[in-house]
C-alpha cells in the first residue's frame, strides 16, 4: 500500500469506522466483523465436532435421515447471542464473506475424521429469486473456504431448489415439515450414488430444510450424508 492510499485508507476508516456486528462498538486493529469481547464470548458448539457421530443434532436428524452418518454445528444459537448476529449479517447485510472468516478463524475445529471420506460439498440452495434478491447464497464462502482447506470439491448443481418459500420462522415444526414436501430436485444424480456427500447450511433450527434436502438425495443411493450448519438453535 502506498504511503497516499495508506492515508486515504485512514482518512476513510476514521470518518466510517467499522462496527462490531455484535455489539456496534467501534473495531480496533486486526479486528473484523467482531470485537475481540465478543469474540472471546462465541459460543462453540464443541460437543458436536468432539463425537459429530452422537450428539444433540444426529439425535435431531436420524430419525429423518437414514444414511446419516456425521453432523457438527461451529455454534450455539440463541435469540440475542453473538452468533445470530453474524448470520443475520450475513443473510441481510452483503456480509458474504462471514463464512470464509469463520473456516479462517476456528479450522481448529475442524476434525481430520469428519471429512475423512467426504466425496462433495453441497450447500443447501436458494432459489432463483431468492438467489437474485440477494445476491449469493449465504452458506457458498463457507463451503469454497472448506473446500480450499479440506481439497474436497463443491457441488452447487447436485440439487436445486425448485419451489419458492417464504420464511417459516412463525411455523411450527410439522408446519416446516409440510412447506418444505418437494420443494427441491436432484439434477445430477450420477454424483451422488455410492458418495459421501456433507450437506451444508446456516442455522439448523427444526431441521426441516435439512431434512428435506437429505432426503431428496437419499433417493439416488448416497454411501452417507454428513451434515454441518454455522450454528444450532438451543
Amino acid at each position: 500500500m502506498t504511503i497516499l492510499k495508506e492515508k486515504i485508507f485512514n482518512l476513510f476508516y476514521a470518518v466510517f469506522p467499522k462496527q462490531c456486528l455484535h455489539c456496534n462498538e467501534v473495531l480496533g486493529y486486526g479486528e473484523e466483523y467482531l470485537c475481540f469481547n465478543c469474540y472471546c464470548k462465541i459460543p462453540l458448539h464443541l460437543g458436536s465436532w468432539n463425537h459429530p457421530e452422537e450428539n444433540i443434532i444426529t439425535h435431531q436428524l436420524t430419525s429423518f435421515i437414514d444414511s446419516l452418518k456425521y453432523a457438527v454445528s461451529f455454534f450455539y444459537y440463541e435469540s440475542d447471542g453473538i452468533p445470530k448476529s453474524l448470520i443475520h449479517s450475513l443473510k441481510y447485510k452483503n456480509q458474504s464473506k462471514i463464512g470464509e472468516w469463520v473456516v479462517n478463524n476456528f479450522h481448529y475445529l475442524l476434525s481430520k475424521e469428519f471429512f475423512d471420506e467426504i466425496d462433495c460439498i453441497v450447500p443447501v440452495p436458494l432459489h432463483p429469486k431468492k438467489k437474485r434478491e440477494r445476491g449469493y447464497n449465504q452458506v457458498s464462502t463457507l463451503c469454497d473456504a472448506l473446500s480450499n482447506m479440506k481439497q474436497i470439491k463443491v457441488d452447487e448443481q447436485i440439487i436445486q431448489r425448485v419451489v419458492y418459500t417464504k420464511s417459516q420462522t412463525k411455523n411450527t415444526q410439522q408446519g416446516r415439515m409440510e412447506n418444505m414436501k418437494e420443494v427441491f430436485e436432484v439434477h445430477q444424480s450420477e454424483n451422488i450414488k455410492n458418495k459421501n456427500i456433507l450437506i451444508v447450511d446456516d442455522v439448523l433450527t427444526t431441521g426441516a430444510t435439512l431434512i428435506a434436502v437429505a432426503e431428496e438425495i437419499e433417493r439416488y443411493q448416497p454411501a452417507s450424508i454428513s451434515v454441518l450448519t454455522l450454528a444450532v438453535v438451543v
